[in-house]
């Protein structure tokens, strides 16, 4: 049970999955490859490969060389199959050559019987001239006689009709064909080619007998193939699930609170860029880690806890998002099915993680004003420290407006701002704050009847500066139209459907 449970797991490892694929490549390969070697030899056993076309072009051929062997007076040498022919090499079997079929020279009675490739040349009136296989086929005889399924064959071929007829003999099919010889001076018809051999049944015998040799072969290298791949697998796919492991280990031990691990970059490949946005975003969770408990142990005031975390969400949401992104390219550029499949998820899903612990940071640094109010309660409850200054400040805010955290905190930080410098600069006794959605976007628009400024002239300070910085990491764009004794109005527009 130990060696089955072990195999198992290494079965759905990511090295034992990489390991299969490969040797599952191996095997689809060789099994191709034995596809396409029989159907060559089904190719070669029909159309012009056939036996029956063998065996006619057997015959034409032997009907162009024995011209040679007749005399001028249309007489007859005998000695060609002969002196022309091997002796009989495989008996009661059929060998294919690049004219059709091999005829042997049979001396004596083969030891397949009748079951073997003949040929004959016969007279104009079917007599036997000559023999492959003198024994059984004599010199001298009447085919039609020693043979009498040869009978409509050749009063075919006697009147011009050339085609391959089948009969039985012994129990056993057989092919034949006849073909004129014709005189090469005065193309008088000297005789007759005929050739007939047994027929292997639906060329299954056949098939097998010579495609056996071949699968077996193939059978053989396939054994010999399979520990290669498998090897193969096993080497090809050691670096890339080493690496997916040590940036999987690696982030699953930073997520946990060991904030010093790093990963080496070891090539500049997809992993590799994963490798580098990990160290990056680590570098940059440090620095902000290190800054929030330098504030908090100097000041520990709310303000400084709220800049701290739109660092965090300023320096972090890019890189945690290209991370995610980056992840997610990859996923989709790999087939569903593929190994790695598994450790990207694996990935993703801390990532996702980080990404809640990140957001949950944030939102547990909120200001004060928001972390048991609404943003509308929120804002009332702020302006109204102003009423006692005698500075009449009116809000609108949309009813239902849905707000994430996020924009929530950064639109209230952009009201205090910009409400305190109408009345700390612009002297301003009248401020109108108006928040709204308007198709795809939020828009936050603060006016007052101060004193006002020349844009063009005037140096932004802190305040400006963090209000557009804020503005800039949720997309937003900021516009401020005042002139000298006409007041100010700071017009925020962020969009209402992003994901921040």
């Amino acid at each position: 049970m130990g060696v089955i449970k072990s195999t198992t797991q290494w079965a759905r490892s990511l090295k034992g999955q990489m390991a299969i694929s490969f040797l599952l490549v191996t095997l689809v390969s060789i099994f191709i490859s034995e596809l396409v070697i029989f159907g060559g030899i089904l190719f070669s056993l029909t159309g012009e490969n056939s036996l029956t076309q063998r065996v006619q072009r057997t015959a034409t051929a032997y009907a162009q060389q024995l011209p040679a062997y007749f005399d001028e007076t249309g007489q007859f040498a005998t000695g060609f199959f002969s002196n022309t022919l091997e002796p009989d090499l495989n008996p009661g079997q059929i060998t294919f050559n690049a004219s059709g079929i091999v005829i042997s020279y049979i001396d004596g009675i083969s030891s397949a019987g009748e079951k073997v490739a003949v040929g004959l040349v016969l007279s104009p009136d079917f007599q036997i001239l000559d023999s492959s296989y003198p024994s059984q086929y004599p010199i001298g005889g009447d085919l039609r006689q020693v043979l009498p399924e040869s009978a409509t064959l050749l009063a075919d071929v006697q009147r011009d009709i050339s085609n391959v007829a089948q009969f039985e003999m012994s129990g056993t099919t057989f092919l034949q064909t006849a073909v004129p010889i014709f005189s090469n001076t005065n193309n008088a018809r000297l005789g007759y080619v005929h050739v007939h051999a047994p027929n292997l049944p639906a060329g299954a015998n056949l098939l097998w007998g010579t495609a056996l040799p071949l699968l077996i072969g193939a059978m053989l290298l396939m054994l010999l193939i399979l520990p290669i791949g498998l090897l193969f697998g096993l080497f090809a796919t050691r670096g890339p699930i080493n690496r997916l492991a040590a940036l999987t280990a690696t982030t699953q031990r930073f997520a946990q609170g060991d904030f010093s691990q790093r990963i080496p970059i070891k090539r500049q490949d997809e992993l590799g860029k994963l490798e580098k946005q990990f160290n990056e975003m680590a570098e940059r969770i440090v620095e902000s880690i290190a800054r929030e408990t330098e504030l908090i142990a100097q000041k520990g005031a709310a303000d400084e806890r709220e800049r701290i975390s739109m660092e965090l969400h300023d320096s972090l949401s890019q890189d945690v998002f290209s991370l995610n992104m980056l992840a997610g390219g990859l996923q989709e550029a790999l087939p569903d099915e593929h190994p790695i499949q598994t450790q990207i998820r694996l990935l993703q899903n801390t990532i996702d993680h980080m990404i809640r612990e990140m957001r949950a940071l944030i939102i547990a640094m909120r200001p004060s004003l928001l972390e048991d109010h609404s943003f509308t309660d929120a804002i009332h409850s702020y302006i109204n420290h102003y009423h006692r200054l005698n500075v009449n400040i009116s809000a609108h805010v949309e009813e239902g407006l849905q707000l994430d955290p996020i924009k929530e905190n950064a639109l209230f930080r952009i009201a205090q701002e910009s409400i305190s410098n109408a009345v700390r600069h612009a002297e301003a006794n009248k401020i109108l704050l108006s928040l709204r959605s308007v198709g795809s976007n939020i828009i936050l628009t603060i006016k007052d009847d101060g004193k006002g400024f020349s844009v063009e002239k005037a140096h932004p300070g802190f305040g400006l500066e963090t209000m557009n910085g804020r503005v800039k990491a949720l997309k937003g764009l900021v516009q401020i139209d005042s002139s000298p004794q006409m007041g100010t109005i700071v017009k925020v527009t962020i969009p209402h459907d992003r994901n921040c």
